[in-house]
This record gives C-alpha cells, structure tokens and sequence, in this order.
C-alpha cells in the first residue's frame, strides 16, 4: 500500500532517531557520522528551500501540460482536459517515486496535491446537475481521495484534507434541513470525530502501524479537537439563539447551560491532563489552543473586563499555563525535554535502532586506566570525567 520503499523508510527513520540523539548529546558526533555512513539513504530529499522551488516549478510544468490538452482538445472539453492532467500528475508521481526516489521533494507533494484537485472538481463538474447529491458524493470522493493519499504517500496534509472532507460531508448530509436540525450537522461531526480520536488512539501504538504512527497521532490529535470543536459551535449557537429571543445571557435553560458549559470546560482540562501524562507537545500545545477558546466564549457571553484588558489577562493565564505545564514536565528531565528531538526517554527507551544497530561496533572503549581523579575531568566540570 505504501508507495515508498519499507526498506528507505526503516533507514531513514534511523537515520532521524540518530540525528535527533546527536543533538541532544547522547552521542557523540563521531559517532552519529559512523551510524550514518552504515545506514545511508537513497531519498531524494532535499531542504526547503529547494524543495519550495521544485515545487513551483512543477505547477509551472502542470500548467504546461494542461494547457497542451487544451489545444489538442480546442477548450471544449473541461472535464477532460482535468481528467487527463489527473491521471498525468498520478502517473508522474507513481515515477518520481519508485524510478527517481522522490521523497519530500516538493515535486511529489505538488503532484498528488495537483492531482487530487483536478480529479475532485472533474467529479464535480460531473455531478452539478445532481441537486442535493453532488456534495454528498464530492465530500464522499475527497474522503477517499485524501485518505488514500495519506495511506499510500504518508502525507499529514492529505490527512488534514480527509478530516476537513469529513466535516464537509457532516454538514452535506444535513443540507436544506429545517430550523429546528440546524445544529445535527454538529453533532454528526462531533460523533464521527470522536470515533476516528478513539481508532487513532488504539491504532498507533500496533506493530503494522509503524509507518503510519505519525499519521496516526495527528489524526487523533486533530479528531479530538475537531469534536470538542463541533460541541462548542453548539453551545455558542444555543446561547445566541436564546439571546436573540430574551436578549438575556441568563435566560438559557438551567439544565441545557449546565450541560453545554460543562463540557465547554471540562473537554480542555481533559485534554491538557492527558497530554501532560502521555507527554506529547502536539497534545499540549492543542490543549493550550482549546483552553484558549474557553476564554473566549466566556468573554463573549460574560464579559468581566473591557476586550483590550480582557486580552492582556487571558494571555497572561496562558503564560501562567504554560510556564506551569513545563515546570511539570522538568520535574524529571530524563523523561521529557524542550530540546530539539523531544523526548530524550523515548529516545533511549523505545528505540532500540540506537542500542542494537547505532552502538554496535561504533562506540569506542574507554581505555583503562587504575587511577581515579577528582575536581574536573573531560565534561568540563566540577564533577568527575569520563576517566572516573
């Protein structure tokens, strides 16, 4: 399923456990050179810059093309001509990949981008005529386009595209609804949302998900939020609708408020206690963007301060979180670390690649010696050096 080489992608993933534990000083640099020269990699994967011009020179050859199907098809043929230059960029892809070891290089990632575009408004233009129908089986083809596409070509921005084609299909599906259903696409999408969080969550940590774990806890990262997202679209509607009616903030139904706020401040301090627990910085730092919307429904519906003082405040408490988020991750600081590579524990605890293929024949033996010296050794300090 996976259009790139396992073998490639095993290296590659040792080669970045490396580099990560290199710049944490886990390894010397003598060392990490050695792993790297055993492992070496056959992508083609350069940095971004040129992979920001390979880019846009590939939509410049994209367009090319298309505009050469047009000619031969005299513009008549919309829907043909972006067929055509889906099936080109798909095809073009398929070969920078497996012949030219394309990865990352800018140019698959405008090819498949390019080429679902097309493919989609092909589909579209196809089916405009079908009422009703046409979102639904637009949104039905973007969830299988981009998670194809995030399958096949490991691609976080393939996934982002899925979950947004989700939430379009959430609110087709309730298109033309009356009044009173105004709210079920949120709920819809509350519903799916939390279904895909909850799969993510037991899919990551399985041994065929090697290759997808990323993929897998962005999912579940982005699902959750998008749920707790959907929940406070419905608290805000419900209380500007009860505001419009009674232009009264307090005129919300006791049991509906209580319900509706609960969840509005319970989801955030559940997600900042499980990110804190399992340690994850994308988790943190979406826990501290979903406090953040808590401040801001509160300063919608009940002010307690003027908007410029109310910002500086609410920025302030999320300094306050922050600071106390990372005094708890410190506590330990073999566990978590803010340096590049995070997770100095993970490193050393759940990938063996630096133990069993890094060490092995690498790392040099400390010569021996029978005296023991204090007050400074080879670290620099005060302590005892590497000759203790």
């Amino acid at each position: 399923m996976i259009a790139y080489s396992r073998h490639e992608l095993t290296r590659l993933e040792i080669r970045s456990v490396v580099q990560d534990a290199s710049s944490q000083d886990l390894i010397t640099r003598e060392e990490s050179m050695a792993i790297l020269m055993k492992y070496p990699s056959r992508f083609y994967s350069p940095n971004i810059y040129i992979r920001i011009g390979l880019g846009l020179l590939t939509m410049v050859c994209i367009s090319s093309i298309s505009s050469i199907f047009g000619m031969l098809l005299d513009f008549r043929n919309a829907e043909i001509i972006l067929l055509l230059t889906a099936l080109g960029c798909f095809g073009l892809l398929e070969y920078f990949i497996q012949s030219k070891q394309h990865y990352r290089s800018g140019i698959d990632d405008v090819l498949l981008h390019t080429g679902i575009s097309c493919l989609l408004i092909f589909i579209g233009i196809q089916t405009e005529n079908h009422g009703r129908a046409n979102s639904i089986i637009l949104s039905l083809s973007a969830i299988i386009c981009y998670t194809l596409a995030a399958l096949r070509y490991l691609d976080r921005l393939a996934l982002i595209g899925a979950l947004a084609s989700i939430a379009f299909f959430s609110f087709s599906m309730w298109e033309n609804s009356p009044p009173e259903m105004a709210l079920y696409p949120c709920w819809t999408l509350a519903l799916i949302l939390s279904a895909i969080a909850v799969i993510a969550h037991q899919q990551k940590d399985r041994k065929g998900a090697n290759f997808h774990r990323h993929l897998l806890i962005l999912l579940e990262n982005l699902a959750a939020l998008g749920a707790y997202a959907s929940l406070h679209i419905i608290t805000i509607d419900t209380v500007l609708t009860e505001n419009t009616r009674t232009n009264s903030a307090n005129a919300l139904n006791p049991v509906a408020a209580i319900l509706y706020w609960s969840w509005t401040l319970a989801i955030p301090a559940l997600f900042i206690w499980y990110a804190l627990r399992k340690r994850e910085s994308l988790s943190i730092r979406l826990s501290l963007l979903a406090i953040l919307s808590v401040f801001y429904a509160q300063h919608q519906f009940y002010p307690l301060f003027e908007h410029e003082l109310a910002a500086v405040f609410y920025g302030l408490l999320l300094l306050l979180a922050g600071w106390m988020a990372i005094r708890y991750l410190k506590q330990d600081n073999s566990v978590y670390s803010f340096r590049h590579g995070g997770d100095e524990g993970d490193l050393l605890g759940q990938n063996p690649f630096l133990v069993v293929a890094g060490f092995a024949g690498v790392g040099q033996e400390a010569p021996a010696t029978t005296d023991t010296r204090f007050g400074g050794g080879s670290f620099g300090g005060a302590g005892a050096g590497s000759e203790f």
